[in-house]
């Protein structure tokens, strides 16, 4: 006579639990399994709200867990739907089987109590080890066509596609948010999955009074980024005072000789733009004329500066020491003027105080894709589903190898133009350019030439209670904030880590000269790092060595000739557009290494089932005019504008706080 076999198997999510399920207990064999000796399976789904974690900042944690939990909204930890895969290690039997929605919006068959999810009917299955994978919500496209099915080719198709598959969203989706919610509806609630691969052995002696038992602890698929309005318990009206200069600093200058029997000069001080380190050089302007003669220190011994030679930086690069010795780099050398970077006597400066007020942000380089579950890998090319990080290995994210592969140019954008709107949504270059034509009417809302911003929007208000943030070493945690957006993984290995292939965020702000905010700064200009309220001003700051381009653009607004956006720009001058100013960030952190001198592994990465809440908690100067395309630029340095404070929550709570 056959011995039956009976399991119990328990699905704790890493935020939730497991299921309970049933199928036909009569028959004589076990499911898929032809005549093998059958077995019985009993699940349980629990919402606990423990999964992958986080650490920024002080808290005590790791890249994996941050020791920082939130149980999420009601429609964050619904189960709506559930899939159960169940395969046999030696792949000869299994069960695949979608418990759809009934009632009440919860799954059918399974009763909810306090977040758990449970059935007290059991799986058939055969004797034998199996791999048990749980899908909670999973979109509609990944179960199209399931029911419930024994047949093990379809089996092993569907356990393939969790573990190795991706989601990708459909082409009419056409913002990063918009993607995410597909996983994270009010509707269907947030897709989960299993963190980790779980094996369950039935054998003849697991009866159903003595079932064995398996744990599964899934996690939500997709990550988190809201914004804190509260500091310490108090609102924050993200008005902030800053020092200013406008108008008020002076150009460096050095006097020197330039000929052996000549008397001394004045000579402007800047910087060239050789990478990676640029050269001090010294500029002549002509007293009449107004051109531009450029000179290095002198040699040791002498005090006659060194006239140079423009060259580009691949030019530069093939020259000899003594080569370089007469040479600067420009970026173009029918325009050797227009790359310099003219420096100012930060003592010259006096100091006075404006007011910034934050309007709204703009996400950049949002992932468009999604594994199903997560991956992990060494970062050369080894990567296998599931798995923890352990500060050596990375989260792998798709088009990991493509981003890595990126190389920068000499003027710090991507050399060969990688199609990076294949891997994000919001690009750093879509937002830089919507920076600059972005307007904001009197009702608050973000325009781009006249029509809706695509990628700027107001801050978000708390439309939904968070819960709130358990765990750590503090004696109290913040709140969680608002949403921004459900979003997908993104990493890159540590050289990667840069502003045009991590996640960040754009603040933009209003600018005013007094706290009331009711004296907007109407026209501002940018030169060198350095605002100016007008041209004339620019000019006031070099006196007699106003550089030509400069000059000429001075003496247009003083006959009233319209000047040009493209004017400027060739004179390295910015213009605020209203009273309009940015603050970029791609300190979006996932973990702090501690140290802001030098990138760490993973530190700057979204992982699935964390929450990145972001709070302002300084600005120490005007914002840019506009966001800065370069993708290269580090997303970690000794100075920023703007500070945020990320900490990331389990939901895993990293709070980021940043300062500007």
């Amino acid at each position: 006579m056959r011995n039956l076999k009976y399991v119990s198997l328990l699905l704790a999510a890493g935020m939730f639990a497991a299921c309970s399920d049933n199928l036909d207990v009569n028959k004589e064999n076990g499911a898929g399994g032809g005549d093998k000796t059958p077995a019985y399976l009993t699940i349980s789904i629990a919402n606990n709200g423990n999964s992958s974690r986080a650490n920024t900042g002080t808290d005590d944690g790791t890249a994996e867990d941050s020791e920082l939990g939130n149980a999420g909204t009601a429609n964050e930890n619904k189960v709506n739907t559930i899939l159960l895969v169940a395969l046999s290690e030696d792949e000869s039997s299994g069960i695949a089987k979608l418990y759809a929605a009934g009632t009440g919006g919860n799954v059918s068959d399974w009763t909810n109590a306090a977040g758990t999810y449970t059935t007290d009917e059991t799986l058939k299955l055969s004797v034998g080890t199996y791999k048990i994978l749980a899908v909670a919500n999973p979109y509609a496209n990944f179960v199209n066509g399931i029911n419930e099915t024994t047949e093990i080719a379809k089996v092993r198709e569907l356990y393939d596609k969790i573990t190795e598959g991706k989601y990708v969203p459909a082409g009419d989706v056409t913002t990063a948010d918009a993607a995410a919610a597909v996983l994270a509806t009010d509707d269907n609630g947030v897709m989960m999955g299993n963190k980790a691969e779980v094996t369950v052995e039935l054998k003849e002696e697991n009866t159903p009074e003595h079932p064995a038992e398996a744990t599964v602890e899934i996690e939500r698929a997709v990550s988190k980024i809201t914004f804190r309005n509260k500091m310490d318990g108090e609102d924050i009206n993200n008005v902030y005072e800053v020092p200013v200069s406008a108008g008020t600093v002076k150009a460096k200058t050095v006097q020197g000789k330039i000929n052996a029997d000549d008397s001394e000069v004045t000579l402007n001080v800047a910087y060239d733009i050789c990478s990676p380190t640029p050269n001090t050089v010294y500029v002549l302007v002509n007293d009449v004329d107004k051109t531009t003669t450029v000179y290095g220190a002198p040699e040791q011994g002498s005090d006659v500066y060194r006239l140079l030679t423009a060259k580009t930086q691949e030019e530069y690069n093939l020259g000899t020491a003594e080569n370089k010795k007469e040479w600067y780099v420009v970026k173009d050398t029918s325009k050797p003027w227009e790359s310099l970077n003219y420096q100012f006597d930060e003592e010259s400066a006096t100091a006075g105080n404006w007011y910034v007020r934050i309007e709204g942000y703009a996400l950049t380089n949002l992932s468009k894709e999604q594994n199903h579950v997560r991956h992990i890998g060494d970062g050369h090319g080894v990567s296998t589903p599931f798995g923890t990080l352990n500060g050596n290995n990375y989260l792998i994210t798709p088009y990991w190898a493509d981003k890595n592969g990126v190389t920068f140019g000499a003027d710090g954008n991507f050399t060969g133009n990688p199609a990076t709107t294949t891997w994000f949504y919001n690009t750093l270059a879509d937002v830089s350019a919507e920076s600059e034509n972005l307007t904001i009417d009197t009702d608050g809302s973000f325009k781009n030439g006249g029509a809706a911003a695509t990628y700027y929007r107001a801050l978000p208000t708390t439309d939904e209670d968070p819960g709130t943030v358990t765990g750590g070493t503090s004696s109290s945690n913040p709140e969680v904030g608002a949403r921004m957006a459900y979003c997908f993984e993104n990493s890159t290995d540590i050289d990667h880590q840069t502003h045009g292939l991590s996640t960040g965020i754009s603040f933009v702000a209003r600018m005013y000269k007094d706290e009331s905010c009711t004296q907007p700064i109407t026209t501002l200009y940018q030169y060198n790092g350095y605002n100016f309220e007008s041209l004339k001003a620019i000019g006031e700051a070099f006196g007699a060595n106003t550089p030509k381009k400069i000059q000429d653009l001075i003496d247009k607004a003083a006959a009233s000739t319209p000047i040009t956006k493209e004017d400027l720009e060739a004179a390295g001058i910015k213009q605020y557009s209203s009273n309009i100013c940015y603050y970029y960030t791609t300190e979006i952190k996932h973990f702090d290494n501690g140290n802001n001198n030098t990138l760490g592994n993973m530190e700057f990465a979204i992982m699935r089932n964390n929450i990145y809440s972001l709070a302002i908690t300084n600005i120490s100067k005007i914002g840019d005019p506009i966001v800065d395309p370069t993708p290269e630029t580090p997303n970690e340095t000794k100075e920023a504008a703007l500070k945020v404070s990320v900490k990331i929550i389990p939901w895993i709570v990293r709070y980021n706080d940043i300062e500007f």
